[in-house]
């Protein structure tokens, strides 16, 4: 029997929410996955992050006797070299194997997963927003996602910022009262100054609850709302500008863009515009939704990095 050929391969794709692991064989087909826990060390603890994603490999793995050919991770908060050596190190103490293990930032499972291939640009439009490329020469290049405090340029977060700020100025009269103001003031309970100055005390650093705006955002620009299809505008244009850096520093051949993230899939005006921005930059940009589960992404990262 040449064992070789029946090998696996294993993908992480781990973050502040959860942990996925697929594992594939030789051609690249899934075999078996388990999910986990949270995996952000930054947030959880280091040794608390390792034991999460050696639980979770452990359970995929214990649904196949096949030998062990390599491990890509992609783990958030993962993000100089000594991050990536550690973790590694001490994922093959805990998971006690020999094979090769890779350990990147999550924006490389997600990259893998969207495009399915080894060059291109990814955007995530989530709650919060990175733009990620790597070239045909192996150069990577990130854009934003720093942290929500920075901006989250184009994000949800972005979206709902910009829409709280319209509730002080129409209620000082600096711009006009429209629906979607309406709206933010009802779902916020703020019906004055005195109740708007209380919510804005605390909204700001709410990161989730104020990236949850953003459904009134878009819902009302697909309406027509002009402060709410501002928002959308500027939040276009600051998401494709995150794309364009990426271009400007690395040298690609292939102009596709994977957009991840329910922001920049959604049938929605704000879609519309970011595509419009796209187009202006005159740059032949294929656009689509990712291709895969960006833990099938890394998997099938593994076997073509670690496949002999």
């Amino acid at each position: 029997m040449n064992l070789v050929n029946h090998e696996v391969f294993v993908g992480v794709d781990g973050g502040g929410s959860k942990t996925k692991v697929m594992v594939v064989d030789a051609k690249g087909k899934v075999i078996s996955e388990a999910l986990g826990g949270p995996s952000s060390y930054r947030s959880i603890g280091f040794s608390q992050a390792v034991e999460t994603v050696t639980k979770t490999i452990q359970e995929a793995l214990n649904q196949t006797t096949n030998p062990l050919a390599g491990i890509f991770a992609g783990l958030g908060d993962i993000v100089g070299q000594d991050d990536k050596n550690r973790f590694a190190a001490s994922l093959k103490q805990a998971l006690q194997v020999d094979c090769p293990i890779t350990v990147e930032n999550d924006v490389y499972a997600a990259f893998y997963g969207a495009l399915d291939k080894n060059s291109g640009v990814i955007i995530i439009l989530g709650t919060g927003s990175v733009a990620f490329g790597i070239d045909e020469d192996g150069n990577t290049h990130r854009s934003g996602g720093y942290t929500f405090k920075e901006g989250d340029p184009g994000s949800a977060y972005d979206l709902g910022k910009h829409a709280l700020s319209c509730i002080g100025k129409a209620l000082d009269g600096r711009i006009t009262m429209t629906p979607l103001i309406r709206a933010l003031m009802e779902t916020l309970h703020v019906h004055n100054r005195e109740t708007a100055t209380v919510m804005y005390e605390t909204m700001f650093d709410r990161r989730r609850e104020t990236a949850q705006l953003a459904q009134l955002v878009t819902a009302f620009a697909d309406q027509g709302d002009e402060h709410a299809k501002d928002i959308c505008d500027q939040a276009a244009r600051a998401a494709a500008e995150m794309v364009f850096a990426v271009d400007r520093n690395l040298r690609l051949d292939n102009y596709e863009l994977g957009v991840i993230g329910s922001l920049g899939n959604a049938n929605t005006y704000y879609k519309m515009q970011f595509e419009n921005a796209l187009r202006n930059h005159h740059k032949p940009w294929v656009v689509h939704a990712p291709k895969l589960d960006p833990a099938l992404g890394a998997a099938r990262r593994a076997k073509q990095v670690f496949m002999k």
